[in-house]
């Protein structure tokens, strides 16, 4: 099947099989806690696709939407569902949030599920007992398994509570300021227990407010140090996010593995990822001191060594590469990163100046230009040639330098016979033809 076929029935089927391959192998390496949260995040991109989500109090705003369920203790991320919208053809999906919860914790047994009021209701809450598995969240007022006097206000004092308490639930309606309730509901407690705060809250939602944000502070500490990169592709973003989630996952477990590393270090995190990704760039980097190569290759780079030009001409035909400078040039900052330098296979370089900035050369030396008229420019070492003057060669004559001939003198001369009287001219009269 090929992908255009396939991405008329799966929006996401550019990287469907990467995604559910990773995804299986989350849970594999961690045991979670009691406490597990399940919520949603964004990873932001604004470039096109066809399930794009707009969330006006995520920081991101626009981006990709991903069903969470994490750790709530240690924000280890368990399964990840990305929501591509409404199938094509289909009608839309009913009691979303229900089958959202349901598919994140199947597999647990024994835990307790905290999920906001997108999820909560009293059909999730009887499904998951029936799972063995207990649920805590905030719902929204307009549920209609709600009692009428729960959602009111009218009349309540402030910090006031007011409990509904079945065999298998707990709804509690808390008003923590004039007008206001935030209603609750419970398969874990049983019973309407009260803290000893000066707001007198209650204590399920105390225990809410302790396990709420494991999704929150997983997107909090990914964006922190992050390999995103801006893209105008969405399976790049998803990649992105792929690399973060897995590298905080890595850290948790190497954390929980070795409980003494860095105790007294403020930022485990960035040394962390700063060792992780030596030991993932290591093994290439020694592969690479020995580089595989043909017979062929290494007949050919012997002849270069041994300065055979004809068979470097018939071979790699003209060299278009300009010659270098000669002479040493100027020193420039060393781009040399925390490794030593892969040593070249053909031995120690040939003696000769050494460039003191960052040479571009690779691990062998360069094909020696074929005989004949070089396409490169004229070398630049030494002083430049004199070029040619661009001016104009001077008409032969007298030269400009000295002073400017005589001009002839534009008089008429008089015609022959007697001169006509008249006023006499100052100044010298023009010569007479004899």
């Amino acid at each position: 099947m090929t992908r255009a076929v396939r991405r008329e029935h799966d929006k996401l089927a550019p990287i469907r099989q990467m995604w559910e391959d990773w995804v299986q192998r989350l849970p594999m390496m961690y045991r979670p806690d009691d406490n597990i949260t399940v919520d949603e995040s964004l990873v932001g991109f604004r470039g096109r696709w066809p399930f794009k989500q707009y969330m006006p109090k995520k920081p991101a705003k626009y981006g990709l939407k991903i069903w969470t369920a994490c750790d709530s203790k240690s924000s280890y991320c368990l399964k990840m569902q990305i929501y591509t919208g409404k199938p094509p053809g289909m009608p839309r999906e009913i009691n979303l949030g229900r089958r959202v919860v349901l598919d994140m914790v199947d597999g647990y047994k024994g835990h307790i599920v905290t999920c906001d009021n997108f999820f909560s209701s009293y059909a999730l809450g009887t499904e998951l007992l029936k799972r063995k598995i207990r649920m805590i969240g905030t719902i929204r007022k307009n549920k209609t398994e709600l009692p009428s006097a729960l959602v009111s206000t009218r009349g309540r004092a402030t910090h006031s509570s007011l409990f509904a308490i079945t065999e298998t639930h707990t709804i509690v309606s808390y008003i923590p300021k004039k007008n206001s309730n935030v209603l609750l509901m419970s398969t874990v407690h049983s019973d309407a227990a009260l803290s000893e705060r000066d707001d007198q809250k209650p204590q399920m939602i105390l225990s809410y407010n302790s396990t709420k944000g494991g999704v929150d502070n997983l997107d909090k500490i990914v964006a922190t140090y992050t390999c995103r990169r801006k893209t105008a592709r969405w399976p790049m973003a998803v990649f992105y996010n792929i690399v973060d989630v897995s590298a905080y996952n890595s850290f948790v477990i190497w954390r929980e593995v070795n409980p003494s590393w860095r105790q007294a270090d403020s930022f485990k995190r960035r040394h962390f990822l700063e060792e992780l990704g030596r030991a993932l760039v290591c093994p290439f980097i020694q592969s690479r001191r020995h580089i595989p190569r043909t017979l062929a290759s290494l007949q050919f780079m012997k002849k270069v060594q041994e300065g055979n030009e004809d068979a470097v001409s018939s071979t790699a035909g003209p060299s278009r590469a300009r010659p270098s400078p000669a002479g040493p040039s100027p020193p420039g900052p060393s781009r040399a990163g925390p490794f030593p330098p892969c040593p070249s296979p053909l031995g120690p370089s040939p003696p000769g100046p050494s460039r003191a900035g960052p040479s571009r050369a690779g691990p062998f030396p360069p094909c020696p230009s074929p005989p004949g008229p070089s396409r490169a420019g004229p070398s630049r070492a030494g002083p430049s040639p004199a070029r040619p003057s661009r001016a104009r060669p001077s008409p032969p004559g007298p030269s400009r330098a000295g002073p400017s001939p005589a001009r002839p003198s534009r008089a008429r001369p008089s015609p022959p016979g007697p001169s006509r009287p008249g006023p006499s001219r100052p100044g010298p009269s023009p010569a007479r033809p004899s």
